[in-house]
């Protein structure tokens, strides 16, 4: 039975786990706190009696794993209507909260794999979307590089295939974590199998964000994690690159690929300022000035930058910036003025030698 089958998880009071596995003929004392008691009282007498519908407006209300399980230990009523979304909606709140670890669904998973299948992918699904929605990308690789190690060859290509299932159509929704979710699983399965198969699933996947670039693009990046917008953005530019490297010959369809480009360029170049990376905003403004040549705009972005990376005392930031601006020195003598000012006046010893750019 499912809530059985997902139950035997690291971290789960012993006492209760026993109380699960152990059969209820009515004589067990109850050693839960007398509210809790007083409700499983009530559940017990009265869920018999419900109507279906609420029954499942009951369960469906539950978010907590452990009460679902006391649910149905209480009432045996309550196990027909159980169903793997149940426990999914149950295990997504853990995992959210951080008290269901990557640990701890590999050694689930592990244990159940053979049984349980559908319960045990389920606990995967869950997991890898719970480190992405985090913003856990490397976490997420790893996650299913320590599975590798623990299952064998076909429990492995078992969650591998539920892994390619989730992205294997057309990606819903415009998300940072849906579409960095779908990216970074293609990479893994490309990485792991190295076929025309992932091949054309990479392909198809950055194909789709290209084709959906400014309901992507054009979206909020204040509330999402860093690391899954810049994976889209970098994912959606190496599509864009390999588009303009093919298309030799027509140059309206060129040109319509690099303002394609420059979107997103300009996309990574705000999350970067956003998230205070100012070397990174230094090549992103490079990147921007190579595709639209405008000069004026990349020498005030450099001005903006190391005049940011001075003020938060990011000295190596600094210097990187203050090397972009050697080609430009008989055009930019305004800003450079400013920034030398700025430069000598900051605290620490390091800023009083200067720089060779002044």
């Amino acid at each position: 039975m499912l809530y059985i089958m997902v139950s035997g998880t690291k971290g789960d009071d012993p006492r209760e786990v026993a109380e699960r596995k152990r059969p209820y003929y009515g004589s067990r004392v109850d050693k839960s706190p007398q509210k809790k008691q007083r409700l499983s009282s009530h559940i017990g007498s009265s869920s018999p009696r419900l109507p279906p519908e609420i029954i499942m407006q009951i369960i469906s209300e539950i978010i907590d794993r452990r009460t679902l399980l006391r649910v149905c230990l209480v009432n045996q009523a309550f196990k027909g209507f159980l169903s793997i979304d149940s426990f999914r909606s149950a295990y997504t709140e853990e995992v959210r909260r951080g008290e269901y670890t990557s640990d701890n669904a590999i050694d689930t998973i592990t244990k159940h794999m053979k049984e349980h299948r559908e319960a045990a992918l389920m606990i995967f699904e869950v997991t890898w979307k719970g480190m992405i929605h985090e913003g856990q990308l490397k976490g997420a690789v790893a996650f299913l590089n320590r599975l590798g190690y623990r299952l064998d060859e076909e429990d492995f290509d078992t969650v591998l295939l539920s892994l390619r299932t989730m992205y294997d159509t057309v990606v819903l929704g415009t998300s940072w974590d849906t579409w960095a979710a779908a990216l970074t699983a293609a990479d893994f399965l490309h990485e792991e199998y190295r076929n025309n198969d992932t091949s054309k699933m990479i392909r198809r996947i950055r194909h789709e964000a290209a084709s959906r670039r400014r309901e992507i693009v054009c979206q909020s990046m204040l509330q999402v994690q860093q690391d899954n917008a810049f994976c889209v953005l970098k994912g959606l530019r190496q599509y864009y690159d390999l588009e303009l490297y093919r298309e030799k010959r027509d140059s309206e369809k060129r040109t319509k690929i690099n303002d394609a480009l420059i979107e997103v360029v300009q996309a990574m170049l705000r999350l970067s300022i956003q998230e205070h990376q100012w070397a990174e905003a230094c090549r992103q403004a490079y990147a921007l000035l190579d595709l639209n040549g405008d000069v004026d705009s990349y020498l005030q972005t450099l001005k903006n930058i190391c005049s940011q990376a001075i003020s938060e005392d990011r000295w190596a930031d600094a210097m990187e910036i203050m090397g972009s601006f050697k080609n430009y020195t008989d055009v930019a003598k305004e800003s450079l003025d400013s920034l030398r000012s700025q430069w000598y006046a900051a605290d620490g010893i390091r800023w009083t030698y200067g720089n060779a750019v002044f």
